[in-house]
């Protein structure tokens, strides 16, 4: 047990004993501190038990913790002596011998010292890093290697059941770009005279990419490109640079449970399925798919009617914020709700009031 768990326990004991002889009257034990003073002439711990425990007891802080000092049953060679302070803090002050004594317990368990099993039972996912397969990591993206490699670390030491997880972002626009931006290099490593894209990848690191692609003999780039062809060559660089990517985590000492792809998402149809709850409970559509005039109500939100409340208009909820926006021939202002609101509001321009609209309501 830790000094500073002994010493609340210590005081613990102390009250118990201090009420079994009528010294001490309260009706149930108060929430107190036992912290490392600011001063170090203050003594190694000091607790604030006395002063939290007063209106309690009805009685002076000072006098309860003499009380209570005078209750202590601390184990022996522990403590050097206690003070009374102030407006009534307890202060301890640990004989040097007795912190010697946590020594051949920290030898013994070795790293796992400190450990403690709070997060027992629970998992928690941490997701870190995760930098797109466009490019090599730099500074940026090593610090945040190091800030959630030591949060999982430290929830780890706490007993959490703990995977660390890099996002691969290998869908969408960038990964045509980085395509894109090989499929040109190659061209001009062929010694053709190229128009590189403004929106391409202008690292050196390109161009490397380049030379390895030619020298492992893949084929060369078709004169009129498809898309798929970019995509292609777009999800080759990726899988080159993923792999740099991997090597450099390892390197810097940074390792991952798991290396999950956004591919998966679309390839096991988590994305479309998705989409499809959504719409089949009614909280998705589209401009296109709702009528002029028809959009279900958004959930959570309210609507002040056709009125023209001016921008930024203060409401006499301060839990509503307000958000407008124009249609066609009119303004409309939506406030969103936060928390579950149920209250009524006040609109500042047509000074009606207007209730939320519940979940699926018409």
């Amino acid at each position: 047990m830790r000094p500073k768990e002994q010493i609340r326990e210590i005081l613990t004991q102390a009250l118990e004993q201090a009420r079994n002889a009528g010294e001490l009257n309260f009706q149930s034990l108060p929430a107190f501190e036992v912290e490392a003073p600011k001063q170090a002439d203050h003594g190694d711990l000091a607790t604030n038990l006395a002063m939290v425990l007063a209106s309690q007891a009805k009685m002076p802080p000072r006098k309860i913790a003499e009380i209570i000092s005078k209750n202590l049953a601390a184990p022996a060679g522990m403590l050097q002596k206690v003070e009374i302070a102030g407006p009534g803090f307890i202060n301890f002050f640990i004989e040097e011998s007795y912190w010697r004594r946590v020594i051949p317990e920290i030898h013994s368990l070795g790293p796992a010292y400190g450990n403690s099993d709070l997060g027992r039972g629970q998992k928690v996912q941490v997701e870190f890093v995760s930098a797109n397969p466009t490019g090599p990591l730099h500074i940026g993206h090593g610090r945040g290697a190091a800030l959630g490699d030591a949060l999982a670390n430290l929830l780890a030491a706490a007993g959490y059941e703990v995977v660390r997880e890099y996002y691969i972002n290998d869908v969408g626009n960038q990964i045509n770009t980085l395509g894109k931006s090989l499929y040109f290099r190659v061209r001009e490593l062929q010694g053709e005279k190229i128009e590189f894209p403004e929106d391409g990848y202008q690292g050196d690191y390109m161009k490397d990419l380049a030379r390895d692609y030619l020298a492992a003999n893949n084929p060369p780039p078709s004169p009129s490109p498809t898309e798929e062809e970019f995509i292609s060559l777009g999800r080759y660089a990726g899988d080159v640079i993923l792999a740099g990517i991997k090597r450099d985590l390892e390197d810097f000492g940074v390792s991952f449970d798991r290396w999950f792809s956004e591919t998966d998402l679309y390839r096991q149809g988590l994305v479309e399925n998705s989409f499809a709850l959504l719409k089949e409970k009614g909280f998705l559509y589209t401009n296109k798919t709702a009528p002029s005039g028809s959009r279900p109500r958004p959930l959570g939100m309210i609507r002040t009617g056709w009125c023209a409340a001016p921008p930024g208009s203060p409401l006499t909820s301060p839990r509503i914020s307000p958000t407008t926006f124009t249609s066609s021939s009119r303004i409309i202002t939506w406030w969103w709700i936060s928390g579950g609101l149920t209250t009524t509001a006040t609109c500042p321009g047509c000074k009606r009031r207007w209730r939320p609209w519940a979940a699926g309501a018409g």
